[in-house]
């Protein structure tokens, strides 16, 4: 009878699984100590720790056109935008130190600062 698994494969695979857990573990660690920053026409108008927040909320911004933010714990959105191309709002949730959602008619940006991985991305071009 022929063994379909072999005591190496078993080894093999163990090593595999503690690599994507030790990966796993990393990149989460990495992630603490996220920060919102809302600017509103170049100037700061809040600063969000995300690692305390607990329960979603949303934070609607006194501009023209009128802009919505949906803060969650870990991660922060445009959810609604009055512009036309609502890219905004397609930038989607941002969780990772570096990512940013602009609306340019309503001179709104959100950016998270914090922890950055060394080996990590530095830039992303759309």
């Amino acid at each position: 009878m022929k063994m379909l698994i072999k005591p190496l494969d078993l080894v093999l695979i163990a090593a595999l699984l503690l690599a994507g857990g030790g990966l796993w573990l990393a990149r989460s660690r990495a992630q603490a100590g996220v920060t919102a920053v809302v600017l509103v026409g170049g100037e700061e108008v809040r600063r969000i720790d995300l690692t305390k927040v607990e329960a979603p909320y949303e934070i609607e911004l006194n501009t023209t056109p009128a802009v919505t933010l949906t803060v969650e714990p870990g991660a922060v959105s445009v959810s609604k935008a009055a512009c036309r191309d609502k890219l905004c709002v397609k930038a989607g949730r941002l969780t990772k130190a570096n990512d940013s959602a602009v609306c340019l008619p309503a001179r709104v940006t959100v950016r998270l600062i914090g922890k950055t991985d060394p080996g990590g991305v530095d830039a992303a071009v759309y």
